[in-house]
């Protein structure tokens, strides 16, 4: 994957006077390096931007997950947040396993045995890792828990999600999708219409196939976006969730 390195020619074009002279000597009398003196550091002098803390672990097995949904009821609870809504397809990939395993509301007849199959993973997992989990998937999947009374509530976990625990910027979509785009990641996200969706909230066969292939999508994808934003330092610590 071939990277664009932007380099600021404005160092090399503008000395200050308060810093070296045309001698190369700072004017506190001590000599300056060749770098210094053409404006430019080698690579090795070169520090990129670092997370604080690593952003994967080796003794840690992390669980990536998505989940597609549709909408029940009419409850309403303002701009970003659930409305009323509920699990049709989860999808879960042990990080760098390559390979992912999902469930669909169809294929398990009702949404408990979907939750139960879910909280196999959970259990398992020392973490959890996916994109605007924190506020969405994670709630609904509580929430799903709760109004069919599979069981107790999610347990506490470490999170890492790409939206929640990107380090602030402003101006630009945080949107898993355009964050692929920036980081210029191999693969793109599922495209669906809104025929598709409809399609698959009434869990017709096909629509059913295509929320499939979305949230495997979405887990393939976002594997490859949480390596890179940690490689390039976008990413902050891990994180306890807890209901």
């Amino acid at each position: 994957m071939t990277r664009l390195r932007l380099r600021s020619t404005l160092a090399s074009s503008v000395s200050s006077p308060q810093e070296k002279t045309s001698t190369g000597v700072r004017l506190d009398g001590r000599r300056l390096s060749k770098s210094q003196q053409t404006g430019s550091s080698p690579e090795s002098l070169r520090r990129p931007f670092r997370a604080r803390r690593p952003e994967t672990k080796t003794d840690l097995r992390v669980l990536d997950f998505d989940i597609e949904t549709r909408l029940v009821g009419f409850a309403e609870f303002g701009p970003f947040k659930p409305k009323g809504m509920e699990p049709i397809t989860v999808a879960c990939s042990w990080s760098g396993t390559g390979t992912v395993d999902s469930i669909l509301i169809g294929q398990s007849q009702d949404i408990p045995h979907m939750m139960e199959w879910f909280l196999e993973f959970w259990e398992k997992a020392d973490a959890v890792t996916g994109h605007y989990i924190w506020n969405f998937d994670l709630p609904v999947l509580n929430g799903a828990l709760m109004e069919w009374h599979v069981g107790p509530l999610l347990s506490p976990k470490l999170v890492i999600d790409t939206k929640r625990h990107h380090r602030k910027v402003g101006g630009i979509s945080l949107s898993q999708e355009n964050l692929g785009i920036y980081h210029r990641l191999d693969r793109q996200k599922y495209h669906m219409a809104d025929a598709d969706w409809r399609r698959s909230t009434r869990l017709t066969p096909g629509g059913q196939r295509k929320s499939r292939i979305r949230a495997e999508h979405d887990v393939l994808q976002h594997y490859q976006l949480r390596l890179e934003m940690h490689r390039e330092g976008m990413l902050k610590p891990w994180e306890m969730w807890k209901h």
